[in-house]
C-alpha cells in the first residue's frame, strides 16, 4: 500500500520530465523535503500536508501544465491506496 512518501516521490519523477531535475529539486527544497539521488526522499514523516503544499507551488510558479504531468498516476495510486488528494489534482 502507497503513502504519501510514495506519492511525492513519484510526483518528483514525472516533474523531473515536465519542469526539469533542478527545478524540482528547488521546489521540493523550498517546502522542506530533500530528494537524494535516486529520487527518494529523504525525510519519512511526510504527509498530506506536504502534498497540499508542494501542489500549491507547483501550480503557483509553473502552472497547471505542472499538475496535470502527474495528475493520471497520482489519482491512480491515490486511489489504490485509499489517501487523499487536493483538490487540484481531481
Amino acid at each position: 500500500m502507497a503513502t504519501y512518501k510514495d506519492l511525492l516521490e513519484l510526483i518528483a519523477k514525472r516533474e523531473f520530465g515536465i519542469i526539469g531535475e533542478k527545478n524540482t529539486r528547488t521546489i521540493y527544497a523550498s517546502i522542506g523535503l530533500a530528494l537524494d539521488d535516486d529520487v527518494t526522499l529523504e525525510e519519512s514523516d511526510v504527509n498530506y500536508g506536504n502534498l497540499e503544499k508542494l501542489m500549491g507551488v507547483l501550480k503557483e510558479k509553473y502552472g497547471m501544465v505542472a499538475i496535470i504531468g502527474c495528475k493520471i498516476p497520482a489519482i491512480r495510486m491515490a486511489k489504490q491506496s485509499g489517501l487523499e488528494l487536493p483538490d487540484v489534482l481531481r
